[in-house]
Parts: structure tokens; C-alpha cells; sequence
């Protein structure tokens, strides 16, 4: 019956990125910190476990350094190694 007005499951996917996007730029502005550190840190939050899976970490990531919020990587952006260093 309230079909026409759920969110599709790629309107929960970009909206669940866009809230991790909010929570990385809150906790890694200025710093330079790897995927694990990041996906930790979100983790520890404490509203996350559960919610959110590789593919929406990665999005974010990507959609953050298309808008120029990551300055530099030094690896694949899905890589948990790889470091992302943040716009100040």
C-alpha cells in the first residue's frame, strides 16, 4: 500500500553512503589515515555495526576525493591498506 513512497534500494544505498561520507569527514579532516582506520573509526561511532558494508565505504570514499575532500591516496581506494589524506 505505501509502496510509492519507500525509498528503492538505491535511494537507502546512496543515502546510507552520504551519512558515512558525513561521519569520515567528521572524524578525518586534516589527517591522513588508512581505509582499516577509517572503517574503525566509523565502527566506533556506534551506530554503524551492521548498516553499512565494503560497497558503501568504498562509494563514499570515491565520492570524497571527486569532490576534493581526499588530497592524495597511495592505493586502490578499496584496498584497507591504502592511506587517504584529508583536506584540512
Amino acid at each position: 500500500m505505501f509502496d510509492l513512497f519507500d525509498p528503492s534500494p538505491p535511494e537507502i544505498f546512496q543515502r546510507t553512503t552520504q551519512q558515512i561520507k558525513d561521519e569520515i569527514l567528521a572524524i578525518a579532516k586534516g589527517q591522513t589515515l588508512t581505509r582499516r582506520d577509517i572503517h574503525a573509526h566509523i565502527l566506533r561511532a556506534g551506530e554503524w555495526f551492521g548498516v553499512f558494508k565494503k560497497p558503501h565505504l568504498t562509494r563514499a570514499l570515491k565520492e570524497l576525493q571527486a569532490e576534493g575532500n581526499i588530497i592524495t591516496r597511495d592505493g586502490n581506494v578499496s584496498d584497507d591498506t591504502t592511506r587517504f589524506t584529508f583536506r584540512g
